[in-house]
């Protein structure tokens, strides 16, 4: 244990409930150094910056699926157009089957 938490628990510093377990002991830490409103101050601003971290994350993670989506559109229709005379042609994919049309959707089967 630090020496500000020991400070702050030996002071008897209540943590709001609102605050993350995993925040605790930094609230602890800087309410013994710097008061309990900033303490608190401090956490809400920790808690929104890892809101817009999981935020931008997210954002990341749907701007790559739909990269993937529309890549994996155009190989769909780049095949489509390689089958030629055929009328569809069955393809697996990562143990996925597929039926390729030629006008170039997809059905998954």
């Amino acid at each position: 244990m630090t020496a500000p938490r020991r400070k702050a628990l030996q002071h008897s510093v209540e943590i709001p409930k609102w605050i993350p377990f995993d925040l605790r002991d930094e609230f602890l830490d800087v309410a013994a150094e710097r008061g309990e409103e900033y303490a608190a101050s401090h956490i809400r601003e920790l808690k929104w910056e890892r809101e817009r971290a999981a935020t931008a994350r997210k954002d990341c993670a749907e701007e790559f699926a739909r990269f993937i989506a529309r890549s994996l559109q155009l190989s769909l229709v780049a095949v489509a157009a390689e089958i030629g005379d055929e009328t569809a042609v069955r393809l697996s994919l990562y143990g996925h089957s597929f039926t390729i049309t030629k006008a170039g959707g997809a059905v998954r089967d």
